[in-house]
């Protein structure tokens, strides 16, 4: 990672028993993993490229000597702006957004429908971290004696990154569909659907789901658009004709329903 600490307006703020604090003197730096504060370094991990935090460290974490600690200061506070970081921290970031889906699919199956939301909604919101950071991502070099710098990340590594990121951010808002579905929530299914589908436009998943909310809706001509849509792209799937099948049936029951009560 490369963070820049910076001095802010500290001038007038206090810690623990009013003692006073120093300001820090403007630092900019570009700091290899291992110079970083450990304390730091976990504030890193939940930040993506122009994120800006202000952290109270309590010195008890700071590692080494401190640029401005005073032997009566209980905290270390700094400025953070992260600038860059690389696939590595990406990676972790992505694999804390996968394990989060997993336990949104383990509630799902336990029919803990908004539980399971709650997490797939969790999930997503750290894979759009580790998509805006993709986005403002910047090649990490290395400097090597009497050479030119060589780089370490790859356009393809970058764009495999950006599909697991994609594909994720899918799965997410689909299933998030279909615990609405299941908690007769279907406003909140078709918003989903939605969604997935500004990813995927094509999706099978995503217009059968959001047919089967407008079909909670009685919106039944929306419905049956989506799965003639489907059936369009994959006419010999059985889970749309399936579908198909009951929304018509259930247009016909309303519609006849509709005449009895004339």
């Amino acid at each position: 990672h490369k963070h820049k600490e910076e001095d802010a307006p500290f001038d007038k703020m206090t810690i623990n028993n009013n003692q006073p604090f120093t300001e820090f003197d403007q630092l900019n730096c570009a700091l290899d993993q291992e110079q970083i504060q450990p304390v730091v370094r976990n504030i890193l991990s939940t930040m993506v490229p122009g994120d800006h935090v202000v952290a109270a460290i309590p010195s008890t974490l700071w590692v080494g000597k401190s640029p401005c600690l005073q032997p009566n200061h209980t905290h270390v506070w700094m400025s953070i702006n992260l600038i860059s970081a690389n696939t590595n921290g990406i990676q972790k970031t992505m694999q804390r957004a996968t394990a989060l889906k997993h336990k949104g699919t383990a509630l799902f199956n336990r029919e803990e429908w908004s539980e399971a939301a709650s997490f797939y909604k969790e999930a997503l919101r750290w894979a759009l971290k580790c998509r805006n950071a993709l986005r403002n991502i910047e090649p990490i070099t290395r400097e090597n004696k009497g050479q030119e710098e060589t780089k370490e990340s790859t356009p393809q590594v970058e764009s495999d990154a950006t599909n697991q990121v994609e594909e994720l951010r899918m799965k997410c808002h689909l299933n998030m569909a279909s615990c609405h579905l299941n908690a007769k929530k279907p406003r909140r299914a078709v918003s989903r659907c939605n969604r997935a589908l500004e990813l995927d436009a094509h999706s099978m998943k995503g217009l059968v789901r959001r047919s089967k909310g407008y079909l909670q809706l009685h919106l039944f001509e929306k419905a049956l658009d989506d799965l003639k849509t489907a059936n369009r792209l994959y006419p010999t799937n059985e889970l749309v004709l399936k579908q198909m099948k009951r929304t018509k049936k259930k247009q016909l029951a309303a519609k006849t329903a509709g005449n009895t009560n004339r």
